[in-house]
């Protein structure tokens, strides 16, 4: 979804993954990632002037801490 007003537009969109490679201290066990998020862009002159993500960081580490896709059920 993407809606906007004046110099600013916000587009709503879901990131998907499979983590493969150690983030940080966490190891790559196959952990699978679904997070909702929002970006609001300030746009001027026809460029981004800034580009700002609003996600739920505790969504994504509660992700993260499950070592396979089955143990998270």
């Amino acid at each position: 979804m993407i809606a906007g007003q004046g110099h600013e537009v916000a587009v709503a969109y879901t990131l998907t993954g499979t983590l493969q490679m150690p983030m940080g201290p966490v190891a790559p066990r196959g952990q699978r990632i679904s997070l909702r998020g929002i970006q609001v862009l300030k746009i001027e002159n026809g460029k981004i002037q800034r580009s700002e993500d609003y996600w739920d960081a505790t969504t994504f580490q509660k992700q993260l801490s499950f070592n396979t896709p089955e143990e998270k059920s």
